[in-house]
């Protein structure tokens, strides 16, 4: 039994009584600590997120799969495309026990940049949700960012510029400069310029996969140390290295694949 599914404490619910959720997104977890967040729909011609049609309000998975033609689900900051809610459809998760967990989504504002879940019956978990579903914490990120750019200047420091930063894109859908993967509007991701110009549009994973690569992935390479030496929590770096791409429930949609789930006539 994991940590988290213990420290929750609201009502198991079997797989086969699961019904849609009110609304979205919405946080569920299982036994052994895996969550899932799912974000909204693709019904039989258009994408929904944070919201769904009203008659699939509370509706079986197996009920609403005929309106359906998958749903988005959100994990360490990359977008998948799953074509089942959670384990619909095999027999043997049937019986198996999930919480639904009580808590809300933010995302980067007009003024206000921080990202996250939040939980009021349990604030103690709230940072650890918040990198099951994004990878990193808002803080966490933004420590990341800072010393990053401490190390390589990438973006000259001047009191008017507000580059490398945490930011969304109000009415937008952009794609990743680094891998392609889709970014939707108000989702947050990673600028080191304005728009048009390159590198800005990095998503959440872009940019670790990228501290990945300069790091090899370990706490003791030349990368890491410099992080460390100059100010960097290295459990930052350490939940970092944690960060995998998860393709075995779902598809993480990229510009293609994207175009490929929005071809309506097609599907």
């Amino acid at each position: 039994m994991g940590n988290l599914y213990e420290t929750i404490k609201e009502e198991e619910i079997m797989y086969k009584d699961i019904l849609l959720p009110e609304r979205f997104p919405a946080l569920y977890i299982d036994k052994y600590d895996e969550v899932y967040c799912y974000y909204g729909i693709i019904d039989n011609n258009r994408f929904v997120l944070r919201s769904y049609p009203y008659y699939l309000k509370e509706a079986k998975p197996s009920e609403a799969k005929k309106y359906l033609r998958g749903y988005f689900r959100i994990k360490n900051g990359i977008i998948l495309n799953d074509k089942k809610f959670i384990n619909e459809e095999n027999s043997f998760y049937e019986k198996e026990k999930y919480k639904k967990i009580p808590s809300y989504m933010q995302l980067p504002s007009t003024n206000n940049n921080p990202y996250g879940i939040y939980c009021s019956k349990y604030e103690n978990i709230e940072k650890e949700l918040s990198r099951k579903v994004f990878g990193l914490s808002y803080n966490e990120l933004s420590e990341l960012i800072y010393h990053y750019n401490e190390i390589f200047q990438i973006v000259p420091k001047t009191y008017h510029n507000k580059y490398p930063s945490i930011t969304r894109s109000v009415n937008n859908d952009n794609y990743c400069d680094i891998t392609q993967m889709w970014i939707p509007a108000n989702f947050p991701y990673i600028a080191f310029a304005e728009s048009g110009y390159y590198y800005s549009h990095i998503s959440l994973y872009g940019f670790y996969e990228h501290v990945k690569f300069i790091t090899q992935n370990y706490i003791d390479s030349t990368i890491s140390k410099k992080l460390i030496n100059s100010g960097l929590n290295p459990e930052v770096l350490e939940s970092l290295f944690e960060i995998e791409l998860d393709t075995l429930e779902g598809t993480p949609i990229d510009y293609y694949r994207y175009q490929e789930l929005s071809d309506f006539d097609n599907n």
